[in-house]
């Protein structure tokens, strides 16, 4: 059923298509200047303005297309280049690696460690004062202390 239906379907539009061909070429034969073979010019554009615009747009497509095979040539080479380097490099080696080296001490994290006595003095001086005459870390006070002051930057050290 649902077959006859779309034979009958594409019967149908294959008459249109037909009919729509007879109409176009009957039209070509009475107005041969409507044919798609005859050449439109715009009527602003001479003939000579055409063909300098057509060998501009030549010269542009040859230049493209050098740079496009100058990049295609550039990546064979590399790929040549690496097949001639895959050959010498031992592929699979062991790598060592240091984990201590990322945890090791920086120049500066050294000077910055208290040594034991400016602990056990800083212990000391923490058990002995009481909550409100202890200096707030980080406050306005302890900040204005000649010895906890922010350290001033290197360009301005010399003045």
């Amino acid at each position: 059923m649902q077959r006859q239906q779309q034979k009958t379907k594409c019967e149908k539009l294959r008459k249109q298509v037909n009919k729509f061909k007879t109409i176009k070429e009957k039209e070509n034969i009475e107005n041969p200047a409507s044919s798609p073979a005859s050449i439109v010019q715009s009527p602003g554009l001479n003939q000579s303005q055409i063909e300098k615009r057509r060998e501009k747009d030549m010269e542009y497509a040859k230049k493209k297309r050098a740079l496009v095979m100058k990049k295609k040539n550039r990546l064979d080479q590399r790929g040549k280049r690496i097949k001639a380097l895959g050959d010498s490099v031992q592929l699979g080696q062991k790598i060592l690696r240091d984990p201590k080296r990322l945890n090791k001490e920086t120049k500066n994290s050294i000077k910055r460690v208290f040594s034991a006595c400016e602990l056990v003095q800083k212990d000391f001086i923490k058990k002995s004062s009481s909550a409100h005459s202890r200096p707030i870390t980080m406050g306005g006070r302890d900040l204005m202390s000649p010895g906890a002051r922010k350290a001033t930057p290197s360009w301005r050290q010399g003045l």
